[in-house]
């Protein structure tokens, strides 16, 4: 897909479309000291809003497009993932992953690239391990499995050190996520699909012995988010259902959101929907992404009386997910400034769900590319 010049020397570069159950995603990484990662045309960002400080990862050639970025827990290294680009500045089908270094905020460039860990096809997720040994990514692999006519993404678990590699799973979510002990990994399978959508299930990855296990069947599920505990996620999906029984969606009825037990795979349907939801680090909030706002819930996930904050829903195919600074922070775009290689027109702002207060980190931000530049 073609790519777009942005204003001020920077190009929006658009990520591509990916067919999977959910679009390649906007989704920022932070990590557990609150530094964000953040995929730009001219490199990736590390910005620390406490602070105000940050560095840059310099964009390793003019062949990549920046596309996802993920910082390891305790803020020492990144992962990303660019999109290759011609002369024309069309992206192509690969995708390189890179693992760089991150130099400690107020230096203005981090040391950049210290590996491809591998070339993909299309645009893929990144994860860490919660120890960063290991890291998960999931990708669309132009193959298809398992008599489903359809080329869905596959997850695999890699190595840094060795660049050793195992397959998690086929016909899969491009998310996923890792249990907070580090044994397990989360995702959404494919099983069939008919007229209703894709049918599959939740499943359980043990990282240790490689078995897997059904938590709950879903239909035309396309998104979720498990709980910082590990013990509860939530998804919105036309229908649920036990494992081993079949789900059925209700006549005309719209997708719902469901919290769902990890043990037991018992679920509780709530009222309303959402385009995307995220727990805070502490669990005791749950941010909604709908009706172009961010909506913060209990963990019962009942919606308030009015948002938090305004959001994008999307930019170009690609679903933004809100994510958490804090216990008490989340982070939103909204249409603005130049921000990011899968966005354009847009502004990161933070809101505070005690206060109320919203907040913009786009200055600090420029500043950190400013004085990258000019190094």
């Amino acid at each position: 897909m073609a790519s777009r010049a942005g204003s001020s020397g920077i190009t929006a570069l658009l990520a591509a479309a990916i067919v999977v159950a959910g679009c390649y995603p906007l989704e920022l990484s932070v990590s557990s000291g609150g530094e964000i990662a953040i995929a730009r045309a001219e490199g990736i960002v590390v910005y620390n809003p406490k602070t105000g400080e940050g560095t840059m990862i310099p964009r390793g050639h003019q062949a990549d497009a920046p596309a996802f970025a993920v910082i390891s827990p305790d803020g020492s290294k990144v992962l990303h993932s660019c999109l290759e680009i011609d002369e024309k500045g069309n992206t192509g089908s690969q995708s390189r992953i890179i693992l760089s270094l991150v130099k400690p905020s107020g230096e203005a460039e981090s040391s950049g690239e210290t590996g491809e860990m591998a070339v993909v096809e299309n645009g893929c997720f990144l994860q860490w391990a919660p120890d960063a040994k290991v890291f998960s990514y999931g990708y669309v692999s132009g193959q298809t499995y398992d008599g489903i006519e359809e080329n869905l993404p596959e997850i695999k678990i890699m190595n840094p050190a060795d660049k050793s590699e195992r397959l998690v799973s086929r016909n899969t979510s491009l998310m996923h996520r890792w249990t907070p002990d580090g044994k397990g990994i989360v995702f959404l399978k494919t099983e069939a699909k008919d007229t209703d959508g894709r049918l599959g299930s939740i499943v359980l990855f043990n990282t240790a012995n490689g078995k897997t296990r059904k938590i709950a069947r879903i239909l035309d599920a396309e998104w979720f988010d498990l709980s910082p505990d590990g013990k509860e996620i939530i998804l919105a999906a036309a229908a649920m259902a036990e494992p081993g029984k079949t789900p059925v969606k209700e006549e005309y009825a719209d997708k719902a959101l469901y919290l769902v037990t990890v043990a037991d795979g018992t679920f509780k349907r709530l009222d309303g929907n959402a385009n995307f939801a995220r727990y805070s680090p502490d669990g005791n909030h749950i941010a909604l992404l709908a009706e172009n706002a961010i909506w913060v819930t209990g963990r019962d996930g009942v919606k308030p009386e009015k948002p938090l904050m305004r959001a994008v829903m999307e930019f170009d195919n690609a679903k933004f997910h809100p994510t958490w600074i804090s216990s008490t922070e989340v982070l939103s775009i909204v249409k603005r400034a130049v921000f990011g290689a899968v966005a354009h027109s847009c502004e990161l702002q933070a809101g505070n769900v005690e206060t109320g207060e919203v907040r913009s980190l786009q200055d600090g931000i420029e500043e950190c590319v400013r004085k990258a530049k000019t190094k």
